[in-house]
């Protein structure tokens, strides 16, 4: 089993993991970790630096215990958001700390401060680092065997991939899943094992994977004028969010021709992707397509902050169009064409200090704090 990664990241944005605390730490436990933080001096404002190093460092304490539970590549590729989500939860899950040193860099213009930290993750806060989980992030598996042989790299697997990929997808890269020996998990996960899923989904903030098994036989050598193979594909797709299956292409016999077998059997391989590509537009089986949802937003103090919001909104990641509706006593209201769940938005807006009031589907209203 391989899964495989063609990832587009949309931010410039690398967080430095140390090995985790320890494995399969206990929800609620406190656990005590070292961190260091750093920050530019501006203005001669050391004062201010020095705060500011040592939140970074209490953010960089967090991140050391959820390690344990998130894959880097996450934190990497849902970049801004994870980021965002954990600086707004540092005081809130960091039980004491103890400012082991401060100091200054003068060439660098920074100050760098060292913490120990008692840091507490509960179930609570698992279940909304959870609700960051993308579906335009897929996990793809794919099984194939080509005349008896496992193959290292899927080719139906690979053409799902570079389909997905030019849909706007990001696939992610389960290598590390399997240094990890986490294939357990994944097999669980594709039998519907919601507790499997339920880890899956929290270590990669995904909500969707792709399973295949890919069979590729051969057939007949057709009297000796030429050698034929036929493939069988079944492939499950799986919402990790609630373990049910959203859908299942199934092909059979796809027939591939060559003069030796082994070229026969690639040319069914390759059929056999062409068709699954089909299968899955003919289908819709992918999830959140773009939707249309009204974004009201309370507290803008005059319309030049309304303009500086809406181009920020249309840099956000996943904002495909923004559309103006009104603005009116310091409240702005926009129709968004965004490719992602509304709760993404919600969680992306709540770690930028805006108090959510409403996060349906179709609407969300919020009021800067």
């Amino acid at each position: 089993m391989r899964l495989f990664r063609l990832s587009v990241v949309a931010v410039m944005f690398t967080v430095f993991l140390v090995p985790p605390v320890s494995a399969g730490l206990p929800y609620g436990a406190t656990h005590e970790v070292e961190a260091a933080g750093e920050a530019f001096i501006y203005g001669n404002d050391k004062v201010h630096a020095r705060e500011e190093a040592i939140s970074a460092a209490r953010a960089k304490a967090l991140e050391k215990v959820l390690g344990v539970y998130i894959a880097s590549e996450t934190l990497v590729m849902n970049g801004a958001v994870v980021s965002d989500f954990i600086k707004s939860k540092t005081k809130g899950y960091i039980a004491s700390e103890e400012v082991i040193s401060v100091t200054e860099d003068e060439e660098a213009g920074v100050i760098r401060a060292v913490i120990r930290a008692e840091v507490g993750v509960d179930e609570k806060f698992l279940d909304e680092l959870a609700s960051l989980a993308s579906c335009n992030s897929i996990m793809v598996l794919f099984d194939e065997e080509m005349l008896g042989k496992e193959r290292k790299v899927s080719y139906v697997g690979e053409s799902i991939i570079s389909h997905l990929t030019n849909m706007g997808y990001s696939v992610i890269d389960f290598h590390a899943a399997e240094r990890s020996r986490e294939i357990s998990l994944l097999e669980e996960s594709v039998t519907g094992d919601q507790e499997a899923n339920r880890k899956l989904r929290l270590r990669y903030l995904s909500d969707v994977l792709i399973s295949g098994n890919v069979e590729c036989r051969f057939s007949s050598d057709n009297m000796g004028y030429f050698k034929s193979c036929h493939t069988d594909v079944h492939v499950k797709i799986i919402d990790t969010t609630t373990g049910q299956v959203i859908c299942e292409p199934i092909l059979s016999s796809i027939k591939g021709f060559g003069d030796a077998e082994e070229k026969a059997a690639v040319n069914s391989l390759k059929n056999a992707a062409d068709a699954l590509i089909e299968k899955f537009d003919e289908m819709q089986c992918m999830p959140c397509e773009k939707r249309s949802l009204q974004l009201i937003l309370h507290g803008l103090a005059d319309y030049d902050e309304f303009v500086e919001l809406r181009n920020m909104i249309e840099h956000m990641r996943f904002v495909e169009g923004v559309e103006e509706e009104s603005y009116s006593d310091g409240v702005a209201r926009f129709r968004i064409t965004y490719r992602e769940k509304s709760s993404f938005l919600c969680n992306r807006l709540q770690s930028m200090q805006y108090a959510i009031k409403e996060c349906s589907g179709g609407r969300i209203e919020a009021s800067i704090k």
